[in-house]
């Protein structure tokens, strides 16, 4: 039970940080870019994104405490940031259904954690150009994951014909054999 208290405190560190460094940039980017001609305007889809609230949608824990925890990140967050965020927390299939939705739609929300999403969702929508380069979250912490682990986060993005940062790891999980 300590070890499980322990890695759900390091992981709520890691997310506390990811998220304050996240809408830290999202917050840098939205103000450094210029105003739209009237011509981008009418391409550009209106979203909850401009309601100024962090919309995160997140996977069901496997415990409560989990679902606890990453509750309690977000508020801890809201205080600390002043800004406001929404956590919807849903089971793995329901949320990888709902994000592939959400995609095709144009109404993402500003973070994402869905365990399946690695293996069927990721790469896909960096390739697309649909993801947000999160190099500058991963730079100042890289030391702290093994490469193996960073790679599955720098992927290709066929838009920007460039490799980039397009996901923040922040758990490893483990393969059992019998």
């Amino acid at each position: 039970m300590q070890n499980f208290i322990k890695k759900t405190r390091n992981r709520c560190k890691l997310c506390s940080f990811v998220l304050t460094v996240s809408t830290l940039s999202f917050t840098i980017f939205a103000c450094s870019q210029s105003i739209p001609s009237q011509s981008q305007k009418s391409s550009i889809k209106t979203s909850h994104k401009d309601d100024k609230v962090l919309q995160i949608w997140w996977d069901k824990g496997f415990g409560l405490e989990e679902d606890e925890a990453i509750t309690l990140v977000v508020r801890n967050w809201e205080k600390k940031s002043g800004y406001k965020a929404k956590l919807s927390v849903y089971g793995p299939n329901e949320l990888l259904e709902k994000a592939e939705r959400a995609v095709r739609s144009g109404n993402t929300p500003d973070i994402l954690l869905n365990n399946r999403a690695e293996r069927q969702l990721n790469a896909r929508l960096a390739w697309d150009g649909k993801l947000a380069d999160v190099s500058d979250v991963i730079y100042p912490i890289k030391d702290l994951y093994p490469e193996p682990i960073l790679k599955t986060a720098h992927l290709y993005n066929h838009v920007q014909k460039q490799r980039s940062y397009y996901a923040v790891p922040i758990s490893q999980t483990t393969m059992l054999f019998f």
